[in-house]
């Protein structure tokens, strides 16, 4: 049937220009006006067409929302990474025990106390414990020094550094009773096994360096032997041993490797890091 013609009476239908509904001139009816096969091929080309647009723009921003919390996720692990290095490296341990009450059935190795202040507070790492007694390393460094204060061959007897260590230092870091626990050490130092440097007579310390044999010993892993001052990078610190010569002492470097060869006895740039063992209460 002809699309412009009235379906009830046959009468001519008339359309506004644009308009999608017609009126029938003879008896009034409304008429929708009913597209052609081209008309609606093209609609549908068109609605299509617009789906699939719609089907990309919805697949890219999923993919974009993919990535962005993809972003945040890396972001977050690296945040969390940098926070627990950080809290690794720089936090102060909590004095988690009583240094003066000795239990028996406790393992002290691997533990830190507060002990004296010298400049500031002095926190030691335990590193051994026989019976009632602990040996203790300074976490940090107590000062820059020279090994020995004049140009000459030394060993760790004769240097300026052994005697500083245990006058002004043990007098002025600690309280008479602290000083009352701090047991008398015999000290060997052994002669370099590279260079064939003696490592000079025995003595007696309260307050000593390591040496090359005890960090090794005690310390084995070279991330455990970094020494971090208050800020900034690890530092290198003396050893007692003998180095490369009578004017070098050994030393320990900034990521924890062993110089045998060691620095020259009067540079100041090295951190000094004592140790002491002290006596526990019953």
């Amino acid at each position: 049937m002809d699309p412009n013609k009235c379906k009830l009476c046959g009468g001519d239908i008339e359309f506004e220009p644009g308009a999608k509904v017609g009126v029938c001139g003879c008896c009034g009816s409304r008429v929708k006006l009913e597209p052609s096969d081209n008309e609606s091929a093209g609609t549908a080309a068109i609605s299509k067409e617009q789906k699939s647009n719609d089907a990309r723009k919805k697949s890219a921003g999923k993919k974009r929302k993919k990535r962005l919390t993809r972003v945040a996720e890396l972001a977050l692990v690296g945040v969390i990474a940098g926070i627990t290095l950080f809290v690794i490296l720089k936090q102060k341990p909590a004095e988690d025990k009583d240094l003066y009450t000795f239990d028996p059935d406790h393992n002290y190795i691997g533990q830190y106390f507060s002990l004296g202040h010298y400049d500031s507070e002095n926190w030691w790492i335990v590193l051994d414990q026989v019976d009632d007694k602990v040996l203790l390393l300074s976490k940090y460094a107590i000062c820059y020094k020279a090994f020995n204060d004049e140009e000459n061959d030394v060993t760790w007897s004769t240097c300026s550094l052994r005697n500083w260590l245990n006058t002004e230092f043990l007098t002025q870091a600690f309280s008479d009773e602290e000083r009352e626990r701090i047991v008398d050490t015999p000290v060997h130092t052994e002669d370099n096994q590279q260079y064939g440097t003696l490592g000079g007579d025995d003595t007696v310390d309260k307050v000593f360096l390591l040496s090359l044999e005890e960090v090794n010993n005690y310390i084995p892993e070279e991330r455990g032997r970094y020494m971090f001052p208050d800020e900034g990078m690890s530092a290198f610190w003396w050893l007692r041993s003998p180095g490369g010569s009578p004017r070098h002492a050994a030393t320990v470097g900034h990521y924890g490797s062993i110089s045998n060869y060691g620095c020259y006895i009067c540079s100041d740039d090295n951190a000094v890091r004592p140790a002491l063992w002290i006596k526990l209460d019953h």
